[in-house]
């Protein structure tokens, strides 16, 4: 495994050497499965190291991960990886075997994401006295960080109080949103309350996209110039050879989780509309299959794809980075009609690989795709918008797809160069003394975030907060009335759970 944390690990030469330690917080940093958050940690984790740092990052276990600290790259990149989950013996995931007893209630009471938050809370304070760590950065993203910064804010965990950077990924609330969950019960939700107070309380935010920068500054009452835009690092190995025969009668591409955040129907009607009128096209599809009560998986979307047209619509679970080459080089389109999206590595990925994008409007895609030079962006992600916008595409030939995909990739690598990403990185970490990043008061105070990580350590009044934690989780569907219930049980009122 330290091979896999040396790849990629030229100096940039753009960022100047610094001797800072940070600490990267990353439940998804591979190699256990995850998303963008995932991909970004591992890509900044080098960077920041040929920029020379010394970075920490904390992530999970996971098969060929099991190791609890593993140091490379002379000592200056260390994974440190909690007993958090494994694979079940049929399908989902259950308690690491060496997961510590008392953080099994914790697992089992607020899952995966509990315990890990639980789990990091204890390490990162030790870590933060015996490594001397200038800064700490986590993502939004299911709250890691809520439960330290909750301590800090009571006066407890270290005297040294690095700056606490909170990087904006993707809140829940959004996510839920754009897969069918109304607002009132995304914003109710457990992880949703604890995402909002970690946001309230970091020292200093930052977001890829200047799309999800202005949402958040919206919902989250954040004043305007608090979120530092950075774009994600990318450490492109070049552009991928096409031939003239893919470029004219290669595939379209669709790259993404089978989610209806990800635009996974919208764009399923718009493929078959294209597909009855030109039977050159073939689709391919990859992605894991994020099987859900409305999505219901891969049969009952290829239920909605004619008979006659179904042969030439390919589904392909999710790939490794050679798998996912392979396919990328034999498209000549890529998709991502995404409900919602902050600046998604499948976009990023694509158009470094050399190959245009066509895009729905809904995120960062718009802040990296010029619409008719080096990709396109549909007017809206409705099909017959995400049809129009593919026609424009293939419209363009074989020459100027192959001409859109070169100006993807020059134009895609200078925008996500390692060297300047992490500069203003290490500018943000090193800036101003530590500030409230903005908002307005979160729905629950410090004693309550404790409380509803499930944390095992004595706290005031835990066996009463647990009590509201658990009747918050069994709430998250019935908000309204249950909120007032536990508000009068335990006189909460007067912290804003209740307006």
């Amino acid at each position: 495994m330290a091979a896999a944390l040396d790849r990629g690990s030229t100096r940039t030469g753009t960022a100047a050497a610094c001797d800072m330690k940070r600490v990267l917080v990353a439940r998804e940093f591979p190699p256990a499965p995850g998303g963008g958050i995932g991909t970004y940690s591992s890509h900044i984790a080098r960077a920041l190291v040929d920029a020379g740092e010394t970075v920490h990052v904390i992530g999970s276990r996971w098969p060929g991960a099991e190791q609890a600290r593993e140091e490379s790259r002379d000592g200056r990149l260390v994974a440190h990886r909690l007993p958090i989950e494994s694979p079940g013996r049929f399908f989902g995931t259950v308690a690491h075997p060496a997961m510590p007893d008392h953080h099994r209630e914790t697992f089992r009471q607020g899952g995966a994401a509990a315990a890990f938050a639980a789990q990091v809370t204890e390490l990162l304070e030790e870590l933060v006295q015996a490594e001397s760590i200038d800064a700490i950065e986590a993502p939004e993203y299911e709250a890691p960080l809520a439960p330290f910064l909750a301590r800090r804010a009571l006066g407890r965990g270290p005297d040294r109080t690095p700056p606490c950077v909170i990087h904006l990924h993707s809140p829940s609330e959004f996510i839920a949103t754009s897969n069918g969950t109304t607002a009132l019960a995304a914003s109710k939700s457990p992880i949703a309350l604890l995402e909002r107070y970690a946001i309230a309380n970091a020292d200093r935010l930052c977001c890829p996209s200047r799309y999800l920068a202005r949402q958040v500054e919206s919902h989250f009452e954040v004043a305007r110039g608090m979120i530092e835009v950075i774009p994600y690092p990318l450490n492109a190995s070049g552009a991928l050879v096409r031939s003239t025969a893919v470029w004219r009668d290669g595939s379209i591409l669709f790259m993404g989780r089978l989610e209806l955040r990800k635009g996974i129907l919208e764009w399923i009607d718009a493929a078959v509309t294209l597909a009855a009128e030109n039977p050159s096209l073939s689709f391919e599809f990859v992605g894991s299959d994020h099987v859900d009560a409305q999505l219901g998986g891969t049969r009952n979307i290829e239920r909605r794809i004619p008979a006659a047209l179904r042969s030439r619509f390919r589904f392909h679970d999710h790939r490794d980075a050679a798998g996912l080459s392979e396919l990328l080089a034999c498209a000549r389109v890529v998709v991502v009609p995404s409900r919602w999206e902050n600046f998604p590595y499948t976009c990023i990925e694509a158009m470094a690989s050399g190959v245009a994008v066509v895009a729905s409007p809904a995120g960062g895609m718009c802040e990296m795709i010029t619409h008719g030079v080096d990709g396109w962006i549909a007017a809206t992600g409705a099909p017959h918008d995400l049809a129009d916008a593919v026609r424009e595409a293939l419209f363009a030939g074989a020459d100027g797809l192959a001409e859109a995909g070169r100006r993807a990739a020059e134009s895609i690598v200078q925008t996500c160069e390692p060297g300047s990403v992490v500069a203003r990185h290490l500018r943000l970490a090193a800036g101003a003394p530590r500030r409230t990043a903005g908002t307005s008061s979160p729905a629950i105070d410090a004693a309550t975030v404790l409380a509803m990580s499930w944390l095992p350590a004595p706290v005031p009044g835990l066996s009463r907060w647990i009590d509201v934690a658990r009747m918050v989780r069994r709430a998250a569907s019935r908000p309204v009335s249950t909120v007032r219930r536990i508000a009068r049980h335990v006189g909460m009122r007067h912290h804003g759970v209740v307006s």
